[in-house]
C-alpha cells in the first residue's frame, strides 16, 4: 500500500504539492488494492479547495472534461505554468480550445488530427506525448486502430503506463486488433507486455497470456522473463503471489530448444 500512494504521489506533486498529506484520504482504492486513478482524480476536482490551475491541469491530464467547472479567466503567468507542467502541445491547445468554447471534446476529430494531421505527420510518436494519466480514459474513445498502436507504444517506450491499466486498455480490443498490434510491437515490447502480467493483481493470468501469445514469443523473451522472477522478484522477496509454481507453470511447456537456450545463458529455472 505505502508503494502504491508513492507512486501515485510521484505522478501528481508537479501540480498538487500538498497531495502527500491533504488528499490521502480521498484516494480511491480498487478492491484488489491498487489505486483508482482516474476516480481519485473525480473526487479530487470535487475539493473545493482546488486552485483554478490545478483544477484545470487535474481534468486535462486525466481528459475529465465533464468534470471541469466552467474555467475561470486564465491570465498569461497561468498559461504559462500550466503549459510547463502539462507540456504545451496540440492536445493541449484543443482542450483549452473545447472548454473555453463550452463544447464537448470532439474525438473523432481528435483521432484524425492524430493519425493523419500537419503536426502528427512530423512527429508521429508524440500522440498525445506527455498525457499517459488519462490514458485509459481516452484510450477508449480513440477511433483508430494506427492512433490506438502509437498511444500503446509510446507508453511502453516511456515505461508510463501501469500494468493493470495496460491490461484494461488490451482487454477493450477486439482480438483480431490485438493481434495485429502486438505482431507490430517490437521484441523488447512484447516482452513488457508479458512482464506486466507478472504485477500484483494480474499473476493469476500470466499463464493464461503466455499461452494466448505462445507462438510470437521468442526464446529471448522467455530468458528475459525468467531473469526478472528470479532476479528482481526473488531476490526483492515479493511476497504477493506464489512465484514458484508461476515459475514451473512457465516452464513445464517450452520446447527442448527453449530450454536449452534458457540453461546456456546460465539459468537454471528449476
Amino acid at each position: 500500500m505505502v508503494i502504491e500512494v508513492e507512486q501515485w504521489y510521484n505522478c501528481h506533486w508537479d501540480f498538487l504539492p500538498d497531495a502527500d498529506f491533504n488528499y490521502l484520504g480521498r484516494i480511491c482504492w480498487y478492491s484488489h488494492g491498487t489505486i483508482d486513478y482516474l476516480a481519485t482524480a473525480r473526487v479530487l476536482l470535487q475539493d473545493v479547495n482546488l486552485n483554478h490551475r490545478q483544477r484545470f491541469i487535474l481534468s486535462y491530464k486525466y481528459c475529465l472534461q465533464d468534470e471541469q467547472r466552467q474555467p475561470e479567466e486564465m491570465f498569461a503567468d497561468d498559461l504559462t505554468y500550466v503549459s510547463r507542467i502539462a507540456g504545451l502541445t496540440t492536445t493541449l491547445r484543443s482542450w483549452m480550445d473545447e472548454l473555453r468554447s463550452n463544447n464537448p471534446l470532439n474525438w473523432k476529430q481528435i483521432t484524425h488530427e492524430a493519425e493523419f494531421g500537419r503536426y502528427y505527420r512530423s512527429k508521429k510518436i508524440q500522440v498525445f506525448s506527455g498525457n499517459y494519466l488519462g490514458l485509459l480514459y481516452y484510450f477508449k474513445k480513440l477511433r483508430s486502430p494506427e492512433v490506438r498502436y502509437r498511444c500503446l507504444y509510446l507508453a511502453l517506450e516511456k515505461n508510463s503506463i501501469r500494468p493493470f491499466y495496460l491490461y484494461l486498455c488490451l482487454a477493450r480490443l477486439p482480438d483480431y486488433e490485438l493481434d495485429a498490434l502486438f505482431n507490430r510491437f517490437s521484441e523488447r515490447n512484447r516482452y513488457l507486455i508479458i512482464r506486466s502480467f507478472l504485477h500484483w493483481p494480474l499473476q493469476c493470468i500470466f499463464p493464461s497470456i503466455v499461452e494466448r501469445f505462445r507462438n510470437r514469443i521468442s526464446d529471448q523473451i522467455y530468458l528475459d522473463l525468467f531473469k526478472f522472477i528470479l532476479f528482481e522478484i526473488f531476490e526483492r522477496e515479493l511476497l504477493d503471489y506464489e512465484y514458484v509454481s508461476l515459475v514451473k507453470q512457465l516452464w513445464a511447456p517450452l520446447s527442448e530448444n527453449t530450454k536449452r537456450f534458457v540453461r546456456e545463458n546460465g539459468l537454471y529455472p528449476l
